[in-house]
């Protein structure tokens, strides 16, 4: 794994990458159906939802609101993030029930409009506790602060600690929760 490491490259997420960045957002958000129940239907899994979404290139769901570590071309782990301000998706001329699958996952769950929100983070188990989720939670503090947010915000479900101890050891701590969903905000200053 060693020399698998010293390969990766990090960087901003690019139309290429939408299969991969949308099969990672699936791996992140297995829980997170809810929002795009309207639009998958048997023809269409949860990632290829995803990728028609990212695939407009409309409101947050771009490409370049991810970071991706990528080894020999493959992307291995993401964190996708943009402003805590909803985007009104009824702007866009969009199909409705595709406008409110998009307002309703590819929107910030909560923040404030000086932060910046992680919707999806996630590295494949392959290539966990290897340094690559730390860097990338770095890459996504500076890339929110030179745009001026004064923070970073995200939610993580309260049963899993490892997650908790991942975003911990990147500076986040719990600032409130969600009860409805069983889940805790963290919060990182800049």
């Amino acid at each position: 794994m060693e020399d698998q490491l010293n390969s990766l490259h990090y960087r901003d997420g690019r139309a290429e990458d939408i299969r991969e960045i949308s099969d990672l957002i699936c791996f992140a958000n297995s829980h997170i159906v809810m929002e795009l129940m309207e639009l998958i239907t048997p023809e269409m899994t949860m990632s290829e939802c995803i990728a028609r979404m990212l695939h407009l290139n409309a409101g947050y769901a771009k490409t370049e609101n991810c970071i991706v570590a990528a080894r020999e071309g493959v992307i291995v782990g993401m964190v996708f993030l943009f402003p805590a301000v909803s985007f009104d998706y009824s702007i866009l001329d969009l199909p409705k029930s595709l406008g409110n699958g998009m307002s309703g996952f590819f929107n910030p769950a909560f923040g404030e409009k000086t932060m910046h929100y992680i919707h999806s983070f996630a590295v494949w188990p392959e290539y966990q506790n290897k340094g690559i989720g730390r860097t990338l939670l770095s890459l996504a503090r500076e890339k929110a602060r030179r745009v001026g947010s004064v923070a970073l915000t995200v939610g993580t479900s309260e049963s899993n600690p490892a997650s908790h101890r991942t975003y911990e050891a990147a500076g986040f701590e719990v600032v409130g929760s969600e009860l409805l969903v069983g889940m805790d905000i963290m919060e990182c200053r800049l």
